[in-house]
């Protein structure tokens, strides 16, 4: 990927449990960072699972450094409607000016 290409803008959101009035834990997602990148698809494919096929996307986020660390696979991010999983997260060369962040998308 070409460093200074920004052409996508991903929210990367954190799991923040709450309760319902019942005192039932629902799952919502508060947002932690937001950055602009590159984010391309690296990998396509569907696969059959309980009777049900379903479709995988892998893709590559890359940007300037975002604090990276703080970013964990417990993550999501999304991109417009579509919502992916984190995988991985890795500061480029260890010098704490790249990012890459491995995704999955959500049943695309």
């Amino acid at each position: 990927m070409r460093r200074g290409r920004a052409n996508a803008k991903l929210v990367f959101e954190s799991n923040t449990p709450t309760r319902s009035s019942s005192g039932e834990s629902i799952t919502s997602w508060s947002t932690y960072k937001t950055a602009w990148g590159e984010l391309q698809q690296v990998r396509g494919g569907e696969s059959f699972r309980s009777r049900q096929v379903h479709a995988e996307a892998d893709s590559v986020f890359e940007c300037d450094w975002i604090d990276a660390p703080a970013i964990t696979t417990a993550m999501r991010a999304t991109y417009g409607s579509r919502v992916f999983d984190v995988l991985a997260v890795n500061n480029m060369a260890n010098r704490n000016r790249r990012v890459r962040v491995d995704l999955r998308e959500r049943d695309v």
